[in-house]
């Protein structure tokens, strides 16, 4: 079985019950992807209660044939197949221990997210590249 293609939004939630999007899941047949808001592109109204998540940078996208552990641990093992769909049909992944959860993206905006996180993605990892330097000795 395929998995489809998906993106959800990962969200927020304050004591006051005020949400924010923190950043996006993407699910393709080859991997998952998940890109972490920096804090300033945020809302200013995110206060101090927001935790990041641990081990992700804000500001990056990250890539894995597996999903994330921060969101496998939502979810049940037989539900790994398609692990967006099981947050949908759990509540939108939330957890007793954190204030976050997904939201699913607008089905006629899943292609342009996909591509979009896709394309970042490749941009990003080039430009670490480029910061390598390279001391071979031209032919």
């Amino acid at each position: 079985m395929t998995r489809p293609d998906m993106a959800l939004y990962m969200m927020w939630e304050d004591s006051k019950k005020e949400r924010y999007n923190v950043g996006l899941l993407v699910q393709t047949a080859e991997y998952y992807y998940l890109a972490v808001n920096r804090r300033e592109t945020m809302s200013p109204e995110l206060d101090s209660e927001y935790v990041e998540i641990p081990g992700m940078k804000p500001g990056e996208i990250y890539r894995s044939p597996r999903i994330f552990d921060f969101i496998q641990e939502r979810i049940a093992k037989s539900e790994l197949g398609n692990p967006c769909q099981a947050l949908m049909d759990r509540n939108g992944g939330r957890s007793p221990v954190d204030s976050f959860y997904f939201e699913p993206v607008a089905k006629s905006l899943i292609e342009t997210k996909v591509q979009q996180i896709q394309d970042l993605y490749n941009l990003q990892e080039t430009l670490k590249d480029m910061d390598k330097p390279d001391f071979s000795d031209p032919e």
